[in-house]
């Protein structure tokens, strides 16, 4: 048998039990709100600062009447890879490269 105060029932016990039980309720909404919120920052936030890489990637691999025309698009029609051999034809790329790499190695050697 469970002894009451006088003035008090026995049902006053679960009632503050179940606003202890809401609150926590309530705390677990506010946390799930919370990650929910820093999840879409997150994905808005890269979205950002992926897109001018995305674009690249979408202006280099466009054809030039697509970019001279000003019909460039998100999504392109069609890709090509025209620019590229463009770009190795007209001016010794591979050499830079090569030239980079045997710096960059040499560097290295010397520093450890």
């Amino acid at each position: 048998m469970t002894a009451t105060l006088p003035g008090t029932t026995a049902a006053a016990a679960p009632a503050s039990a179940g606003r202890s039980r809401g609150a926590a309720q309530a705390r677990h909404a506010s946390a799930r709100r919370g990650r929910i919120l820093r999840l879409a920052a997150a994905i808005v936030v890269s979205a950002v600062l992926l897109f001018p890489l995305y674009w690249m990637v979408v202006v280099a691999l466009s054809s030039r009447t697509e970019l001279l025309g000003g019909s460039l698009r998100l999504i392109p029609r069609s890709l090509t890879l025209d620019n590229f051999h463009r770009v190795f034809g007209s001016v010794p790329v591979t050499t830079w490269l090569g030239n980079s790499v045997a710096i960059a190695l040499v560097t290295s050697v010397i520093t450890v």
